[in-house]
């Protein structure tokens, strides 16, 4: 369960039935905010820094980081032999000042996406798409590294120039994005794009190996403790 109709769940009364609820935290925020609502059993979320923004003194509800998988079934990105480009994929006004400064650096090498709504519309333009720049809304310092998003491009075996992240989410992606700061983030797009497209099929296939070992979704239940979890809910 998620933030959109949360409010109305009455989750004492859930637990009381012998529910174990788990509430998904997919927002950049403090799992603080979500651990006041009373007979909620545990919050899952993607990232390491919504866990480390609350520290409840009771300890009474289950923080796990519990990121987006490998999707196996992605459709792979086409690496080009020329007319290379970097994408953005979302809305620039919600990182306008870092924005601008990447645009002015890339030129004519970038394009902002911000028009792909569905799965469909998605396996299409990864398709012609195999670069992409991060930037968190709002040019946020340290923000949380949004595994959703590098679940979609690492799966398809595009690379990804994310600006540097919160040091415990960047240390999960280590070796799998590069993360830059902004004014280093156009030469890591030319590192990458220098590269013949044999060159960078080869190391986007490694890293994608990489990603589908380390963030197997049976991975990521195991190390999150979840499968215990089931375990012990099963033995009743």
């Amino acid at each position: 369960m998620g933030h959109p109709g949360s409010d109305i769940v009455d989750f004492q009364a859930l637990q009381k039935s012998g529910v174990h609820s788990v509430f998904v935290n997919l927002e950049p925020e403090s799992n603080c905010r979500y651990r006041l609502k009373p007979g909620l059993s545990e919050i899952w979320t993607y990232s390491w820094k919504n866990i480390d923004d609350c520290e409840p003194a009771d300890n009474v509800v289950m923080q796990r980081y519990v990121p987006s998988g490998f999707l196996q079934h992605s459709t792979k990105t086409i690496h080009q032999a020329a007319h290379l480009q970097a994408s953005f994929f979302g809305q620039p006004g919600y990182r306008k000042n870092c924005y601008e400064l990447i645009e002015h650096q890339f030129g004519d090498a970038l394009e902002a996406t911000s028009n792909v709504w569905s799965d469909a519309e998605y396996q299409e333009y990864i398709r012609l798409h195999s670069i992409f720049v991060h930037l968190p809304k709002f040019c946020q310092e340290k923000a949380p590294v949004t595994s959703a998003r590098m679940s979609s491009l690492l799966s398809s075996e595009a690379f990804v120039i994310s600006l540097h992240g919160y040091p415990k989410d960047e240390a999960e992606f280590q070796g799998l994005v590069t993360f830059a700061p902004l004014e280093k983030m156009y030469e890591a797009y030319v590192n990458i794009s220098v590269l013949s497209a044999a060159e960078r099929r080869a190391k986007a296939s490694r890293i994608r190996k990489a990603y589908a070992k380390r963030f197997a979704p049976s991975s990521i239940f195991e190390r999150a403790g979840i499968y215990n979890l089931l375990d012990r809910l099963a033995m009743g």
